[in-house]
């Protein structure tokens, strides 16, 4: 079982939090509670530095990429985002930022750049199960040799925590706060399947923290001899 990664120290959580200020205090709320409790901030931010550039598909409001490049030096990055709302907090969150952008489009579509680290964080719920395979792809395909490609989403086998991680992201779609119209949970075990059959090195983690849910953290790592077929 892995150790917990450590709470992001405060001066961290308010500078990132300062950045969202033109979108006004719910949303800097929103970018506070996040980065305090939910572990995926934390895990990765004890992963610093990452191979770069970072393309972070389907970046909602951008605060991954605001928080790694707090935490690395001349990281350079591109986040990916379909819905205008979030669009423009993420470009608010992140101006000034040298080398790190933030674009339009829909991940379903969009040609993933080559990348040293790809993320998809909470995103592949919310593709069908053949669009999930395609975007597993092209981004395992954008890997440099010795890339990594980080996926957090649901493991459907954990029982009851899955079932509150659908009841979740039901109720989210419902108040707005997703716009897509599908939700297709997997177990971690075909995630993993998928992205070995790609050629990747694949690990597994615990991402829910003391909350009661079946988040998992998976990890997959383009070997550094990878030709890349």
């Amino acid at each position: 079982m892995s150790t917990p990664a450590p709470p992001l120290p405060r001066d961290v959580v308010d500078d990132i939090a300062l950045r969202f200020a033109p979108c006004g205090r719910s949303v800097q709320g929103y970018v506070r509670g996040k980065l305090r409790w939910d572990p995926v901030f934390r895990q990765l931010a004890a992963r610093v530095p990452f191979p770069t550039p970072c393309v972070d598909l389907g970046c909602g409001q951008g605060i991954l990429l605001a928080l790694i490049a707090r935490l690395q030096t001349g990281l350079t990055g591109v986040g990916i985002e379909w819905d205008d709302r979030k669009l423009a907090a993420a470009a608010d969150g992140t101006r000034g930022l040298e080398g790190i952008e933030v674009v339009r489009g829909d991940v379903r579509e969009t040609c993933v750049p080559r990348a040293g680290t790809v993320f998809l964080i909470d995103v592949l719920h919310y593709l069908e199960p053949q669009e999930q395979s395609a975007v597993l792809e092209r981004a395992a395909r954008a890997l440099v040799p010795g890339g990594l490609l980080i996926v957090r989403d649901v493991d459907t086998s954990a029982g009851v925590r899955a079932w509150i991680n659908r009841m979740q992201e039901r109720v989210n779609r419902v108040f707005g706060a997703h716009r897509g119209d599908t939700l297709e949970f997997s177990t971690a075990a075909a995630t993993v399947e998928r992205l070995r059959a790609l050629g990747l090195e694949v690990s597994v983690e615990p991402s829910s923290g003391n909350l009661p849910l079946s988040n998992v953290l998976i990890t997959a790592r383009r070997p550094a001899e990878s030709d890349d077929r």
